[in-house]
């Protein structure tokens, strides 16, 4: 097998660089679904109830969760309100904030969904 030359081993590399770019491009300009979501620029801003996040494209579902969720309870309160429920699971407080966060957390993870055209 022949050798290959400088200059063939760089024209390889340019065309392996446009192809990763024609892919890089293709996944950012892919069509985002729903009343939630905008692109602006480079990024998808998310809006669901009062919380905006704004993220770099392409977006991915686990971003789109973590983003909204944290956003909304960020780890330390997170931390705290699973801690609260956990010692305690009887006390009506203590489950009525464990049981909003797991529903904000449902609809975080359908409202990505939504987004990405997921079914």
């Amino acid at each position: 097998m022949a050798k290959k030359t400088e200059e063939q081993i760089l024209q390889e590399m340019e065309e392996q660089m446009q192809q990763q770019e024609a892919a890089r491009l293709a996944e950012i300009n892919k069509p985002l679904y729903g009343e939630h979501v905008e692109k602006m620029g480079g990024s998808a801003v998310i809006k669901l109830d009062g919380v905006i996040v704004s993220l770099l494209l392409p977006v991915t579902y686990p971003q789109i969760v973590d983003a909204l969720v944290t956003k909304k309870y960020p780890q330390d309160q997170m931390q705290a309100i699973i801690n609260n429920h956990l010692a305690d699971p009887e006390d009506e407080g203590h489950l009525a904030e464990f049981q909003q966060m797991q529903s904000w957390r449902t609809l975080a993870k359908a409202t990505a969904k939504e987004i990405l055209g997921i079914e």
